[in-house]
């Protein structure tokens, strides 16, 4: 109830009947006094804190409500630090790691060697189940047709497309982005079949 209004409650009596009236279920143990304060963060509720005396009526008056309040303002405001230090570690992660993927691609003059190098780290910091990256390779003579040659591959799926295999223009997720230059995505419901999965790494899907 203090979650939904965003306002503090105090009930000094007959709780049961609080409960009935508003339509709340009551969990916990049966209490005769309660009080509960809302937790707010840049003006939402993110939390409560909740106290109650299952001995006797009249246990908490709005002297110990404010004091209440003052707490849940205090830890509010934690709260919210953490969340911006998390923020702030999250960035400084992420920025860390893009400036050693920069470093990756320039210490080596083997793009083969790099591109390798930078896929398993993607696969590793992310935790891809697969990650491949493809090149189109012209078509070798009249007639023939341009095709991907995938140059690297990493991550933990060993089912999925593998470094030097070839994949036709237009032919699966891959085949189809190098034909239209255009993002492809194919969100898969949870818990598909084999066969379905499988399509999404075949280059014939």
């Amino acid at each position: 109830h203090v979650l939904a209004t965003g306002q503090p409650l105090l009930i000094s009596r007959d709780l049961t009947g609080f409960l009935r009236e508003h339509g709340r279920a009551r969990s916990g143990s049966p209490a005769k006094t309660g009080m509960g304060v809302p937790m707010l963060v840049k003006g939402e509720a993110c939390g409560v804190i909740a106290v109650q005396s299952n001995e006797r009526e009249d246990a908490y008056d709005t002297e110990h409500l404010h004091v209440l309040e003052i707490l849940a303002g205090q830890a509010s405001v934690a709260l919210d630090n953490a969340r911006l230090f998390a923020e702030v570690q999250r960035d400084a992660g992420q920025k860390a790691f893009l400036n050693h993927i920069a470093r990756l691609t320039i210490s080596t003059l083997s793009p083969v060697e790099m591109l390798t190098t930078v896929v398993s780290e993607l696969a590793r910091a992310f935790h891809y189940d697969h990650i491949a990256v493809a090149l189109v390779t012209p078509a070798a003579a009249e007639g023939d047709h341009p095709e991907l040659d995938v140059i690297a591959a990493a991550g933990a799926d060993r089912a999925g497309i593998s470094a030097r295999e070839r994949i036709p223009l237009g032919a699966g997720l891959l085949g189809r982005a190098a034909e239209t230059g255009d993002l492809q995505t194919l969100d898969l419901p949870a818990g598909a079949d084999s066969h379905l999965r499988q399509a999404v790494r075949c280059p014939q899907a």
